[in-house]
């Protein structure tokens, strides 16, 4: 059997980097190689897919449904996420 590969620290860099906590220099030298990251989009292409007939921007967004949803299929590690006890006040 193959040793377990750590995948804390990849993990924990990237969503750092995703959420704006950490520069996409400083994740490239925590891991020390490069990373591939798309820039979220700027107000001008967030204007022009508004400005899309309602139509085109469901087919947009049920194309990026289906591709997340291949992503969370391969890797189910997020149905093992540790969570609180609901507290009803």
């Amino acid at each position: 059997m193959p040793p377990e590969q750590p995948m804390w620290l990849r993990k924990s860099v990237l969503r750092g980097v995703a959420e704006g906590l950490l520069t996409q220099e400083d994740g490239i030298s925590m891991l020390g190689e490069s990373l591939k990251v798309k820039e979220p989009m700027s107000l001008v292409e967030r204007r022009a897919f508004m400005e899309l007939p309602l139509v085109d921007r469901r087919k947009i967004m049920a194309r990026q449904a289906k591709e997340i949803a291949a992503h969370y299929e391969k890797d189910t590690s997020w149905k093992n996420l540790e969570t609180g006890d609901i507290v009803d006040c």
